[in-house]
């Protein structure tokens, strides 16, 4: 139960009507909206969610669209501890060093590719991303009682927004009368201004409706947000209210995953990440 048999570049443009023009003015739409001024850098470090751990089976590869780049690797095999390149056959071990070329006997030294720490939790894998080249300075807490739940359900969302919607992962945890239930969110950038938000549902067996509806309302209340943030634009400065304390102090917070190195919107626009 989720609104994933809806297009998702269309999910927050319900507005803009026409079946004949739809997707170009939505295009109109997107490429018209105000950006805002003075934006942090749109790829904070952290770990980001870049596949979905039951899309990744045994054997087999997976091209992986994250923070500005799209692997061009699609295809491609698995031998062993070594992956083999689609274009040219080179072998790779997981350290990331060539280990095997067609028709040369002798692999030159120095030929590599980049390698990542990654971690499987909350029904995906992800990977770490630091401006700096650190090893991971966290890592994403695992739940003990996820050993006993079962996924129920997914949606997805495509947002045209800056990162600082939310951070990359969130997990709520609940326990009530219906029985436990654990909701896992996250927030990868596909781009500098385009996020791909997940949330994955886990519920013991003895509770599977109750994971299954909240699968539905998530995707109903969630759908709503989603056309205030393509339409919002970044203030660096807006005018508070009292109420209004908590985005001062969400903002403060967030400034701690950017670090000197961290590419500005600008340089993100000409030039995608070196993965």
């Amino acid at each position: 139960m989720s609104l994933d048999h809806q297009e998702l570049t269309d999910i927050g443009f319900e507005h803009i009507s026409g079946k004949r023009d739809r997707a170009m003015n939505i295009n109109r739409v997107q490429s018209a909206k105000q950006i805002g001024d003075k934006l942090p850098p749109p790829y904070p470090n952290g770990w980001f969610a870049v596949v979905e751990s039951r899309d990744l089976k045994v054997g087999k590869m997976v091209s992986v669209d994250a923070l500005g780049c799209a692997n061009l690797a699609i295809g491609g095999s698995v031998s062993g501890s070594c992956i083999t390149c689609p274009f040219h056959q080179w072998r790779f071990n997981a350290d990331g060093q060539c280990v095997g070329i067609p028709n040369v006997a002798t692999v030159p030294a120095g030929i590599s590719i980049k390698k990542y720490h990654t971690m499987e939790v909350d029904g995906a894998v992800w990977v770490w991303h630091d401006a700096e080249g650190r090893d991971p300075l966290w890592k994403v807490p695992e739940v003990p009682e996820m050993k006993y739940m079962s996924f129920r359900g997914r949606n997805e969302f495509m947002i045209n927004a800056h990162i600082q919607i939310g951070p990359s992962h969130v997990r709520l945890q609940f326990e009530s009368p219906l029985g436990s239930l654990l909701v896992a969110q996250s927030v990868t950038p596909l781009s500098p201004l385009l996020q791909r938000v997940v949330t994955r549902v886990f519920t013991p067996n003895y509770n599977a409706v109750f994971g299954a509806f909240t699968v539905l309302a998530e995707a109903v209340q969630f759908k709503r947000d989603v056309a205030i943030w393509n339409s919002k634009r970044y203030v660096s400065a807006p005018a508070y209210v009292r109420s209004d304390k908590t985005i001062r102090a969400f903002r403060a917070w967030f400034m701690q995953f950017y670090s000197e190195s961290s590419i500005s919107l600008k340089q993100a626009m000409q030039k995608p990440l070196d993965w």
